[in-house]
């Protein structure tokens, strides 16, 4: 039953005029808030590239920069006696040496002269002749077996003749 107070229809328009009003203003004021978040989230993406670009710029430099100190002051990277022992037979070597005749050479584990190996190729002193490094393993006679089946053959580079060289000198 509809009521018959005339002015009870003007005060639900009121109210409802009112709270649309409210409505609007608070949907307003969250895309005013949304749009500001947005900002600050393009922003922060703007700033976090920077950085990632920024840190591979420095990796880069970084690495530039031990590897010359390496060439100008090679005496200053003081190398674990095996891994000396290994350049000393590389550099007196007339011509490359393979990985079986170091592994006989010297009283080491397969691993533990590989990680000799790769730690003067990361310096730039030796260099595999063979390339990419084949597998290596021993089978339960101790017989040495590669993957390739030609074992890996290394020389000595340069920058290796020169820290030898200097450490005699010096």
């Amino acid at each position: 039953m509809a009521s018959l107070n005339p002015f009870a229809a003007i005060e639900k328009l009121i109210d409802e005029h009112g709270s649309a009003k409210i409505m609007k203003e608070r949907l307003a004021l969250a895309a005013d808030q949304y749009s500001v978040l947005e900002r600050e989230n393009a922003s922060l993406r703007e700033q976090l590239a920077n950085a990632l670009s920024e840190n591979e710029t420095l990796k880069s430099c970084k690495l530039d920069l031990e590897k010359e100190i390496v060439e100008l002051r090679p005496e200053i990277y003081l190398l674990e006696d095996p891994a000396k022992n290994i350049l000393q037979a590389l550099f007196d070597a007339s011509a490359g040496i393979d990985i079986d005749t170091l592994i006989g050479r010297f009283s080491m584990g397969v691993n533990e002269l590989r990680f000799h190996l790769e730690s003067l190729m990361d310096l730039e002193f030796i260099k595999n002749h063979s390339g990419w490094p084949g597998s290596i393993y021993t089978d339960g006679y101790g017989q040495v077996h590669h993957s390739r089946g030609v074992p890996e053959s290394f020389s000595i580079l340069k920058k290796g003749r020169v820290y030898i060289m200097r450490g005699r000198i010096g």
